[in-house]
């Protein structure tokens, strides 16, 4: 360690009279010139110190004078300082009876180094008094510079050295220090302006999605006074800003600013200054595609403009979703819009089976791609849709589409007949489509419809039944439409119904499907392309689908027998006429209807002004407002105030004896009726030799397609069943009068599958119903086949799927996976690429599986 390389020795020489008592000589800091570092009182460098001599003079004598001399030196990082002055208290000041005898500096050798000394001498008259308490008598200032880091300690020590007052002049006065000092005393010194310290520093990185915005809040200890406390942040480097006095750091990143950003943050004082380096992460999530055919096989005819609908899901607001589509090898025409149509049109070069890539990308690149398995063909069925119309309001006209899907053919003509329950929908008309947009015609040709209340079939028929029949004959004159094939969606006419104000029907689903009551219902007149448009061919139905809810179920059953809603008869495919063409099953038939909002979506019963407020005298004022003025007394919403008004729950609204319920709830003699909610769904499982549901029923009805035997299940215990046969189908009503019964879980004993269902919970709410399948089954059609077969799965819970074909030696010849709700899935497999001979084929999903055989003839 090196030694001072400044000694400053003050001689304090006094004049002494008679002989010496213990007197008490030490060094006093004042606290104030300390600061903590670990625990350790240290004293302030680059600021000045005071250390004071303190000193007693006991019983004993007065003192006219003696001499103490100091050292002060330095050891460590720094070994210089500063004397900032010298100060005389308590009668040592100038001035005082005491005086300067003699103040020199010079170099001595301190330990072996030489050293700058100091030799002051005085004296004085008056004394130093008997009986002076402790106190401060000198005061030494210094000051020590030193940097960030160093450390050094700083000494007082007693010392004897020789007086060199010249010539001599006062070598008499002197003699040793007397007591002695019992020193030395040391301090360690460190510099307190340390720079400003960041008391939060992110030691992990940051993270968040591009649109949300990171902030982040520091703090910072300031330097110790006498520094300023006042800090200012900046950022030094990396993106965002921050507040410079509240030290809140925000970045509100953009799509450009994913990936990993080192980010720099300084906090300065008068002092100095320190930085905080960190690091922020800006995430993306990549999109999803959530709706499309992904992983689905799907059917493009020939020169055929066929379009499926995508869409994605992106968790980052904002976020731009691109489209792309990639199918290698195809000739034809494809693309994808912005809004995530993609367009096929095949080329005859393309007829087979293609897998088009669809990719949405975000505007991070980040991307979802699935496949899409098209199956070109050269000729595909006629797919004919009833529209399902959404969130209709009662008392209202609904138009539902009749709508051609899809085909490859030409389509001449058209003999629909459909059902429907004339209690909810009161039919209006029939409108033909404007079908031919091109040159040459726009309509058809002839157009015209015909209904009845009971049908053509007696009780059995729906209570409401529409023939329509459109032709477009190819020999007539100018105004005849060109014949060509329709565009995928075209709308081949619509249906006005006025929807009924029962408010009872409310947030029901009407069901609008094909009937069949003999051969000649739902057929249709085409052309092959390849063969002219002379060659007239007759179209019936090859499957028939009806809607309740969500999915399409299959009800295709050619031997039902007529009248049935199950499609066209096997009797309808035989030809008893040689020479004459036969009726080919061409047309995919698909139900719909009308779903009827709820009114307690649109309204709150009583609350006839809309505020929110129900049964309040403002209602009742509004409501006699409606039966003077009419509707224009309703000025919020025409729909809800009118729906707010069925207040007697009878199901009808606008009517007096709603007034008089309205007022008696308002002056306390009747409670207001609650709207009750009802269930939205039931599941229905039909399979395995039961009925089974997923909820509590009060009542239930059951349609099965002929003669079936049925039983009441386990879950119905204490219900009552009634059966009867009516046109050939067995209908069974469960139902109960006991208070406070339900039966729930199997319903039914029975191999037989209903047809159709309705069902209502305890409180009498209509439930939604959809028949699914109870069991895991698999069956194919045709078989024999060549070169096509339809391979069914039944599904009774939504799960993933697999199909794999193999020849008759175990090799793997085709596969078809998927996923699914519970229902009727149908996989087709074109087997016009493979020999005539037994295939198997495995179908997988959850944990069933099956295998069947196939019999391909050619």
């Amino acid at each position: 360690m090196k030694v001072a390389k400044y000694i400053f020795v003050c001689s304090l020489l006094f004049l002494m009279l008679g002989n010496a008592g213990a007197m008490t000589i030490e060094p006093y800091i004042d606290p104030g010139h300390f600061w903590d570092v670990g625990g350790t009182p240290t004293l302030h460098a680059n600021s000045n110190f005071t250390i004071e001599i303190r000193m007693d003079n006991p019983d004993g004598f007065d003192r006219a004078g003696f001499s103490i001399p100091f050292a002060f030196y330095m050891t460590g990082d720094v070994t210089s300082w500063t004397n900032v002055g010298y100060e005389g208290l308590n009668g040592f000041e100038a001035g005082s009876p005491w005086w300067v005898l003699y103040n020199q500096y010079e170099e001595i050798d301190w330990d072996g180094v030489a050293a700058d000394t100091i030799n002051w001498t005085g004296g004085g008259i008056s004394g130093f008094p008997n009986g002076e308490p402790l106190a401060t008598r000198l005061a030494y200032a210094f000051r020590v510079d030193m940097e960030v880091g160093e450390t050094a300690t700083f000494c007082i020590d007693s010392c004897s050295v020789p007086n060199t007052v010249p010539e001599g002049k006062f070598d008499w006065l002197f003699e040793e220090p007397s007591p002695s000092f019992g020193g030395p005393h040391c301090w360690p010194v460190e510099s307190s302006y340390l720079p400003p310290q960041f008391t939060n520093c992110p030691t992990a990185d940051i993270q968040g999605q591009f649109d949300t915005q990171f902030l982040y809040d520091f703090d910072a200890q300031p330097s110790p006074p006498p520094a300023s406390q006042d800090l200012t942040y900046e950022v030094s480097s990396g993106p965002g800003t921050i507040d410079p006095v509240t030290g809140v750091w925000t970045f509100s990143p953009d799509c450009g600013d994913v990936g990993s950003h080192t980010v720099e943050i300084c906090v300065a004082d008068d002092i100095g200054s320190s930085c905080c380096t960190f690091t922020i992460t800006v995430l993306n999530t990549p999109p999803v595609i959530s709706s499309g055919p992904c992983n689905e096989q799907v059917k493009v005819g020939i020169e055929r403009t066929t379009t499926f609908d995508f869409d994605s899901e992106d968790l980052n607001v904002g976020d731009v979703i691109s489209w792309s589509v990639n199918a290698p090898g195809f000739v034809g025409y494809y693309s994808i819009d912005n809004e995530g149509i993609l367009t096929i049109i095949p080329e005859f070069a393309d007829e087979g089976d293609w897998t088009f890539y669809v990719r949405a990308t975000d505007c991070a690149g980040a991307y979802a791609e699935c496949e899409v398995y098209v199956t070109v063909l050269s000729i595909t069925h006629f797919e004919v849709y009833i529209d399902i119309v959404e969130d209709q309001l009662q008392g209202h006209h609904g138009f539902a589409d009749i709508i051609l899907q899809e085909s490859t053919e030409i389509l001449h003509g058209f003999d629909f007949l459909i059902g429907y329950d004339p209690s909810v929908l009161n039919f209006v008309a029939a409108m033909p489509g404007a079908i031919f947009d091109i040159p040459g015609g726009n309509e058809w040709e002839y157009f015209t419809y015909r209904y009845n209340y009971n049908g053509n079939c007696g009780a059995g028929c729906p209570s409401g039944l529409l023939r329509v029949i459109g032709m477009a004959e190819y020999n007539d004159g100018g105004h005849h439409p060109v014949l060509e094939v329709l565009p995928a969606g075209t709308v081949l006419f619509t249906l006005d119904f006025l929807v009924s104000s029962d408010y009872n029907v409310g947030g029901s689903f009407a069901p609008i499907n094909f009937y069949w009551m003999d051969c000649g219902d739902n057929a249709i007149a085409y052309s092959y392309r390849s063969e002219g448009t002379l060659a007239v061919m007759t179209g019936l139905s090859d499957k028939v689908y009806m809607y309740n809810g969500n999915p399409f179920y299959d009800i295709t059953d050619p031997g039902s027998g007529f009248p049935t809603y199950t499609g066209a008869q096997t009797e309808c495919y035989e030809n008893p006429q040689p020479g004459k063409p036969t009726p080919v099953p061409f047309v995919n038939f698909y139900g719909g209807g009308i779903d009827i909002i709820d009114p307690g979506e649109i309204d709150d019963r009583g609350d006839v002004n809309m505020n929110n407020v129900p049964y309040e005298i403002a209602d009742a004022v509004v409501f006699t407002n409606y039966f003077i003025y009419g509707m224009a007394a309703f000025t919020v919403s025409i729909e809800g105030q009118k729906a707010a008004t069925e207040i007697n729950g009878d199901g009808i609204a606008l009517t007096v004896a709603d007034l008089v319920y309205l007022i008696r709830v308002i002056v306390g003699d009747a409670m207001p009726l609650p709207k009750i909610v009802p269930e939205s769904n039931l599941n229905v499982f039909a399979g395995g030799n039961n009925v089974t549901v997923d909820g509590e029923i009060g009542a239930a009805y059951f349609v099965f397609d002929g003669p079936a035997d049925v039983s009441p299940g386990e879950g119905a215990a204490g219900m009552e069943l009634r059966t009867n046969i009516i046109d050939g189908n067995t209908v069974a009503l469960l139902y109960t009068f006991k208070e406070n019964l339900t039966a729930s879980g199997v319903l039914l004993e029975t191999s037989s599958i209903p047809v159709s269902v309705e069902a209502a919970d305890y409180n009498g709410n209509a439930y939604r119903v959809a028949i699914l399948p109870a069991d895991f089954k698999i069956r194919n059609y045709p078989n024999p086949f060549n070169p096509v077969t339809t391979i069914e799965m039944s599904l009774p819970v939504a799960s993933d799927w697999n199909i794999t074909i193999f020849n008759v030696a175990g090799r793997e010849v085709a596969s078809f996976d998927g996923f699914s709700s519970a229902g009727i899935v149908d996989v087709v497999w074109d087997a016009s690429k493979f020999a005539t001979g037994v295939y198997f084929y495995k179908a997988r999903a959850g944990n069933f599986s099956a295998t069947e055989k196939l019999m391909l003839v050619k």
